[in-house]
């Protein structure tokens, strides 16, 4: 026994002493942190990294894959690939300098580096958490008190460090500390106020508050009031939700990246350069200038560092001369639209909303919680400050983000130590001791609930129902659409069937969420959704693509010259990234549209759908029984997603995800709370009133979703059977796929041309029987032998 006593007690030393080697690394980051940030804070990259991989043996076994991993590697491939169509040359590192050149890698790097610090924190001993936590509280006194310095005496400091040399190197850093310093002044206040009274806490932020805003006037920092703001608004949520508090911050900074393009396009309406006067007005002119360019390349952006490359100047007024995007708009937001565009923002989005739901309950975090918050607010400040490459502004959060689970360590630690001192202890004190303990103890949220909708598996559709004719129905109003606008006929018709035919796709996306959610619910596992998903969307899907391609081949000679050409239509298509090329050379270039396929922009919104549907009922299962608000939310957010890019002009970002997604998630809910007998025929007539009312006046278009639903719903299941439009094969997505190139070839043919009645009659039975035989030969084989069209066929 003695030498396993002996080994045992090896061990334990080990531990504590690479707990006190973590200690000592981060005692020594937060010591020299006033220094960092007198130099203008641009070495705290290094410092971050280099303390990750000091404490690396700890941290790494540590690290456990979580579910934003995902997004965030997404984001990281997405972005580094856009410097492929970026005007800025490319260099990923400078050998003869020693240094990083790529952006997104330095980034990629620091955010690793912060997530290792996070990890190292939880090897703390609570005498390691209290030293980090006395030498934090220390240089953060020196850095408000340097802050201020400088601010004061700033013109002087200038001359004194930068004798005869350009003062903006000086001016910068000045300006850089006193931004540290605002978002660094909450945890400051908590440090100072930690247990103390009432009296000498409101003194304390008092303080801190005016010293700060004093600061950012003499700077000219608006940012650093915003900073205060931001952090205070944030508490109050944290403090008012104490259990989804951090979901409905990480939600609404979702919502904030997905729509600030529409947001900063109301801010700076009517900013002009030349009559600029102040630093807001200047700022507004140069986001002015980058929504322009982001509407040129509204996708995938122009590539990271191509605002760089900008060199557009004022041509007059107080600012001449100066650029109109000075190497960066000031913004993090419109940046990365204008970078990496709609995909880009929509993996931010995702990493956003992942790590907020992946956050503990605020109200198990202790002193973490509103030292979280803070860093949230800081972070909103920021982004109308900083270049979002910034990795010296990034390491700052990274290292108060260590502090604040620092924080929590030394909670949990002394709340668990509490919990498990049996001796003296009443048994009510004791009871509630451990109860505090298991809040704290565990880093990982608690089992998921269930919510409050009905989840339980769901029977498929009932066999006598009109699924198959409403949506052959929604099918034939997105042809009769394109039979008037493709041969540019009618045109007096044409705004009300363009009407015609949004309201079609519209009822295929609330369809598509009535009935896949139906089908997710009735599979066994995701693979298998996957699996019928696949089955049913993408091989006729991909024969089509091919079909196209290889008639162009054989009847254009500028296809057979433009091979690459025709790869590069066929590759993007097949992936469903239609609008990166929807033309083939040679190809209808005398048809009014040149588009080979202009209907299957609606594919990429569904297969996105069927991607982002579990992650969707995951995380409003997360809700339990309220559930709803998050349906009311992401409702909301679609709505004003489409109707408010749609008032600028912007129809083409409007009708992309999520601005579709209100109809797609009217649909699962009708389907988690199905209709049945005398409500179902009550809520198909209210919704036939509604969604008149929606199409007649506009301000209520925002129900479209919700009456074009339930109308839907109740015809396909509330009216007696009529006539089965799949009595011949499922036609409905096959007529849908193909007959906009059917009708480009009888315009091409000159049908159209001859007689309106002729061609349109032509391309409409050439759809049809184009769609039977790919049902007969490509979608029927295609599906699973337990497919509800094989058993009802059977």
């Amino acid at each position: 026994m003695l030498p396993e006593e002996g080994a045992g007690d090896r061990a334990n030393v080990a531990v504590v002493r690479e707990a006190g080697l973590t200690a000592a690394i981060l005692c020594i980051v937060f010591a020299v942190w006033p220094l960092v940030a007198f130099l203008g804070g641009a070495g705290f990259s290094p410092l971050a990294g280099i303390a990750a991989l000091a404490t690396a043996p700890k941290s790494l076994p540590r690290l456990r894959f979580q579910y934003y991993m995902i997004a965030f590697a997404a984001f990281v491939v997405f972005a580094a690939g856009s410097a492929l169509w970026s005007p800025r040359p490319f260099a990923l590192v400078e050998l003869s300098a020693l240094s990083v050149r790529s952006e997104v890698l330095r980034w990629c790097l620091l955010m690793s580096a912060g997530g290792m610090l996070l990890a190292a924190t939880q090897t703390l001993t609570e005498r390691g958490a209290t030293w980090v936590i006395r030498f934090a509280k220390i240089a953060l006194i020196v850095h408000f008190l340097l802050a201020i310095l400088l601010a004061v005496f700033a013109d002087q400091l200038i001359q004194f460090f930068y004798p005869g040399r350009p003062t903006d190197d000086g001016v910068q850093n000045i300006t850089r500390n006193a931004m540290l310093m605002a978002v660094a002044a909450p945890f400051l206040i908590l440090a100072v106020t930690e247990g103390r009274g009432r009296m000498f806490t409101a003194v304390v932020v008092i303080a801190v508050v005016i010293a700060v805003s004093c600061v950012s006037m003499l700077q000219e920092l608006d940012a650093g009031y915003l900073a205060l703001a931001a952090a205070l608004g944030c508490y109050l949520v944290v403090r008012v939700f104490r259990r989804n508090g951090f979901r409905i911050l990480g939600g609404a900074l979702a919502a904030l990246v997905l729509a600030a393009p529409l947001l900063f396009q109301l801010i700076s309406a009517g900013a002009n350069a030349a009559l600029a006067t102040s630093s807001l007005q200047y700022r507004q002119a140069i986001w002015q200038h980058v929504l322009n360019l982001i509407w040129q390349k509204p996708w995938v952006g122009s590539g990271v560092g191509a605002l760089r490359m900008e060199r557009d100047v004022i041509p007059s007024g107080l600012l001449e001369g100066q650029l109109y995007v000075p190497n960066h708009p000031h913004n993090m937001l419109l940046q990365l639209w204008a970078e990496t565009g709609l995909i880009g923002a929509a993996l931010v989005a995702a990493i956003l909303a992942l790590v907020a739901w992946r956050l503990p309950r605020p109200y198990t975090l202790g002193p973490a919680t509103p030292r979280i918050a803070a860093i949230i607010g800081g972070f909103c400040a920021s982004l109308i400050s900083f270049d979002i490459w910034n990795e010296a502004w990034w390491a700052v959060f990274c290292l108060l983000g260590a502090l604040a689970a620092v924080h929590f360590r030394q909670y949990a630690i002394a709340t668990s130590s509490l919990a498990q001192k049996d001796d003296g202890l009443h048994e009510g004190r004791q009871d509630e001791a451990i109860s505090i303990a298991a809040r704290v103890a565990p880093i990982r949220p608690a089992a998921v609930p269930q919510p409050g909708l009905d989840h339980s598996a769901i029977a498929p559709a009932h066999a006598t129902n009109n699924f198959n004719l409403v949506r052959l129905l929604f099918a034939l109003m997105v042809v009769a659409h394109h039979l008037v606008a493709i041969p540019d006929l009618a045109a007096p018709a044409r705004p009300y069937m363009a009407k015609l035919a949004e309201v079609g796709v519209q009822g295929f996306f609330v369809l598509s969420g009535y009935l896949v959610y139906a089908s997710l619910e009735r599979s066994s596992s995701l693979v298998e959704y996957a699996e019928k998903r696949f089955r049913r969307l993408y091989p006729a899907y991909a024969l089509v693509i091919f079909i196209c391609a290889g008639a162009a081949l054989i009847a254009s000679q500028a296809a057979r010259e433009d091979l690459f050409g025709v790869a590069r239509y066929t590759g993007w298509n097949l992936i469903f990234a239609n609008f990166m090329e929807p033309n083939l050379p040679g190809v209808f270039v005398h048809n009014p549209t040149t588009e080979v396929n202009g209907a299957l922009w609606t594919l990429k919104i569904e297969v996105m759908f069927y991607f982002a549907l579990p992650l969707l009922l995951w995380l409003l299962r997360l809700g339990g029984k309220y559930d709803w608000i998050g349906c009311l939310i992401l409702y909301v957010g679609a709505e004003a997603w489409r109707i408010g890019f749609n008032q600028i002009g912007q129809f083409e970002i409007a009708r992309q995800l999520p601005g579709q997604l209100s109809f797609f998630l009217t649909g699962m809910m009708l389907q988690a709370v199905p209709l049945t007998g005398r409500r179902l025929h009550v809520a198909g007539v209210a919704g036939a009133v509604v969604l008149a009312v929606s199409l007649v006046w506009p301000q209520f278009e925002f129900t479209r979703a919700i009456g074009l639903g339930t109308v839907s719903i109740w015809l396909a299941m509330g009216l007696v059977r009529l006539p089965d439009a799949a009595r011949f094969g499922d036609l409905s997505y096959g007529i849908y796929i193909v007959h906009v190139p059917i009708i480009q070839v009888c315009i091409a043919m000159g049908l159209f041309a001859a007689s309106a009645w002729l061609g349109a009659g032509v391309a409409i039975g050439a759809s049809v029987f184009g769609a039977l035989l790919m049902w007969h030969i490509i979608e029927k084989p295609a599906l699973r032998r337990d497919s509800a069209y094989r058993l009802q066929q059977a």
